[in-house]
């Protein structure tokens, strides 16, 4: 049973508004045997011009591979263009599904490149690399919109959420339960003490804590105290049918109350060369 595809929230705010001069989307990279995710590097647009810089960090990454088209991992790359590592990682406007596409990611019809890689991650069938938008500041405070992530997984495991364990579900209760969320719903993500992957992995319920999906690993690291503190909400802002794809099913909406001056992604972790 697909799911009916919800109306974008009809509020005025851009979800691309910079926190800044200019907008940031990490690169991770998944290595493929441990599945293990790190962020490598930092691609950035300021309305003129593209720049990609590697992480410091990155030459640490076990395994990892200097990426195509970027072979100076200490070279600041500055572009007009839309560097072609991460153009071809956005569709075709002359492809007959884009639409489709881009209305399953929230966006308008003449969504550019650069914003259809903010929302979907730039991910590839097979591919190591995916981008995700860092927050950014703006009328309504910090703000992040992401793709819950492991959703399938939900029908081949059982997860202990609220303290009680949750069986596995059956297909057709797990698109029911999809089909009813509504855009503006509030989310709770709360902390999953008996993940045996990773020790701060956030878990995505529905108020009645029913478990929807995983917040990305390495995200929830960063944001993890802001959760323990209470920091941040999270709605539910496009629900997309079965078509879309697993990783495409649900974005969500994050807010942060954190002062202007917070500062995401920050620390010797997010240096660059």
């Amino acid at each position: 049973m697909a799911t009916a595809t919800l109306p974008r929230d009809s509020g005025t705010e851009s979800p691309l508004v910079p926190s800044g001069p200019s907008q940031r989307l990490v690169v991770t990279w998944q290595h493929p045997d441990s599945r293990d995710v790190s962020p490598v590097g930092l691609l950035s647009f300021d309305g003129t011009t593209y720049v990609f810089e590697y992480l410091k960090t990155a030459t640490q990454v076990d395994g990892f591979p200097l990426l195509l088209g970027f072979p100076d991992v200490e070279r600041t790359y500055r572009s007009e263009d839309l560097f072609p590592l991460f153009a071809q990682r956005a569709m075709d406007p002359r492809r007959p599904d884009f639409q489709r596409y881009v209305e399953d990611l929230g966006l308008s019809e003449d969504a550019t490149p650069w914003e259809q890689l903010s929302r979907s991650g730039g991910t590839r069938q097979g591919d190591t690399l995916q981008l995700f938008p860092a927050p950014r500041y703006g009328p309504s405070g910090w703000v992040c919109y992401i793709l819950v992530h492991g959703m399938r997984y939900l029908l081949e495991k059982s997860v202990v959420v609220n303290g009680e364990d949750h069986e596995k579900y059956e297909a057709d209760e797990f698109e029911r339960i999809i089909s009813e969320l509504r855009v503006g719903e509030a989310l709770v993500v709360e902390h999953e003490t008996t993940n045996r992957v990773s020790s701060h992995a956030l878990i995505a319920t529905t108020t009645s804590h029913l478990p929807l999906g995983w917040i990305p690993d390495w995200f929830a690291g960063e944001v993890f105290d802001l959760q323990a503190q209470s920091a941040l909400e999270f709605f539910v802002d496009r629900v997309n049918p079965a078509e879309a794809g697993w990783h495409m099913r649900l974005v969500a909406k994050m807010q942060a109350d954190c002062p202007a001056d917070h500062k995401f992604f920050a620390g010797p972790r997010w240096e660059t060369f």
